[in-house]
């Protein structure tokens, strides 16, 4: 959810649902003391970085809740700093219950030595220093304190959001580095832009301070594991292959035969029921050998010759090369009714092609330098705000864009977005890329629309990845099928 939504929620439900501003910043605070706790974090010296805005308040109210659920105490296990000045409102009356109650309060404006010495003694930090409501970079001021802080030593908790993290901020603002951020439900987008989401260590929501149904009206969808059932629907008892569906894969070159493999053995492992691979006549006798039950041929030299009819998608591009032959069979694919699925070499055809939109399902999954090809914009724009910029692709070319990152982006072309949370760099190895267009492939083969597989195909590929991982440690993108295969097989077993 961007911040301007949010801000809109947290106004309906103060407004015209009437619960009061001061309940929600309860429920937040109950929620995040319930959290630290949980993992062992609210032990030694906890420190409340506070800033003026409700994020402060928000850190105040953990911390007014830690030194009342544990009296045996002593007041000087906690303390505050001020980022900026003595707040108001909620986070001013927060502040003078702690005052109160004898937690020391601190401000880094006019005693920057000894906050440094309480950092420094610090066991975990509340990062309230600013929220999603940013409207600009942090000030100097704050962001010496968020840089103090990120780099002490001690363990930091951002509320909500890390300070200095919000929509429309370049990647390069000043922003602190949290070891988890406790996010009010419905998680802020901001957190999962590819190029600040680091920052934000784990990600842990905080439910119960808005209303469910409120915290689903969204047009952005973060992907749980959970998902994957209701996306891919069992297969029949009494299916037959073709019912299944029929891929065609057309990938590799010489000194890149391995892509179309992988790509080929990613259709299989989606659930497809036929997966024929055309490639090359010189790289035939190398690349059947390498597969079993999907099909193998040599690419004819001529387009005509490549038989469509019973197909129910295709897949392009893996390792495929950019010849004029490829262009020419890349054409007829676009001007088919088949679903498509176009990655690597297919991608930078394309923007050579650069045809009209097609009326057929058509996923891309460019990585960040394809991106920048097909959008005109550069890598680091696109993974600062993929929300921003992605949108326009998928409704210029009609189609579902997946942008490769270790958080990945699928954008529809009606504004339609998921995000997958990846953050898994095991699954940053070559050839990875193949098999995920293979599994997107093999369930537009099965019927499935195209922003539903590629959805389904994302979630399948990262805990592929997480299992290869846990049981090889670090593996080649040629175990990913088998992890995939038994993920989605499984799906409806029983």
């Amino acid at each position: 959810m961007t911040a301007a939504r949010a801000a809109d929620l947290d106004r309906r439900i103060r407004d015209e649902a009437g619960v009061p501003e001061a309940a929600l910043m309860e429920n937040a605070a109950a929620g995040m003391q319930a959290a630290l706790e949980a993992r062992g974090l609210a032990a030694g010296t906890v420190t409340a970085l506070a800033g003026k805005g409700n994020n402060g308040g928000d850190a105040l109210a953990v911390l007014r809740r830690l030194a009342f659920g544990a009296p045996e105490r002593p007041g000087r296990d906690l303390a505050v700093i001020l980022s900026s000045g003595e707040p108001e409102g909620l986070a001013g009356r927060q502040l003078r219950t702690l005052r109160a109650l004898g937690v020391p309060v601190l401000s880094w404006e006019e005693d920057e030595a000894a906050c440094r010495t309480l950092l420094g003694r610090s066991a975990l930090l509340l990062d309230g220093i600013a929220g999603t409501g940013l409207s600009g970079p942090l000030r100097p001021r704050e962001a010496s304190l968020a840089e103090a802080a990120g780099t002490c030593g001690a363990a930091v908790a951002a509320v909500d959001v890390p300070s200095g993290m919000s929509d429309g901020l370049p990647p390069d603002a000043p922003v602190l580095r949290a070891d988890l951020t406790l996010c009010v439900e419905p998680r802020k987008a901001c957190l999962y832009r590819p190029a600040v989401r680091p920052r934000a260590g784990t990600i842990v929501p905080i439910p119960g301070v808005f209303p469910r149904d409120a915290c689903s009206d969204s047009p952005d969808r973060l992907l749980e594991p959970s998902d994957l059932p209701f996306l891919v629907p069992a297969l029949r008892p009494d299916a037959h292959k073709y019912e299944r569906g029929h891929c065609l894969v057309f990938a590799g070159a010489v000194g890149t035969s391995g892509a179309a493999i992988l790509a080929a053995r990613g259709v299989t492992a989606g659930g497809a029921g036929l997966v024929t691979l055309y490639v090359r006549p010189e790289l035939w006798a190398a690349a059947a050998p390498a597969l079993a039950g999907e099909i193998v041929r040599p690419l004819p030299e001529d387009p005509s010759g490549i038989d469509l009819s019973r197909a129910r998608a295709a897949v392009a591009g893996p390792g495929w090369g950019r010849d004029p032959g490829n262009r020419a069979v890349l054409r007829k694919l676009w001007d088919s009714d088949l679903p498509l699925v176009l990655d690597a070499d297919a991608l930078a055809l394309l923007g050579d092609l650069d045809p009209p939109p097609r009326g057929a399902p058509l996923i891309l999954t460019p990585h960040p330098g394809e991106a920048e090809r097909l959008t005109g914009r550069t890598a680091e724009d696109i993974l600062g705000d993929p929300g921003a910029i992605l949108p326009d692709l998928a409704r210029r070319r009609g189609a579902v864009v997946v942008l490769k990152s270790w958080v990945t982006w699928i954008v529809s072309p009606d504004g339609g977005t998921a995000v997958h949370d990846g953050m898994d760099g095991s699954l940053a190895v070559g050839g990875s890329g193949d098999v995920l267009a293979g599994l997107c492939g093999a369930l537009l083969a099965r019927g499935l629309p195209a922003f539903e597989a590629a959805e389904a195909a994302v979630l399948a590929h990262g805990r592929a990845g997480a299992e290869a991982r846990q049981e090889a440690g670090y593996y080649g993108a040629d175990a990913l099928p088998r992890f995939a295969a038994g993920i989605l097989g499984g799906l409806h077993a029983g």
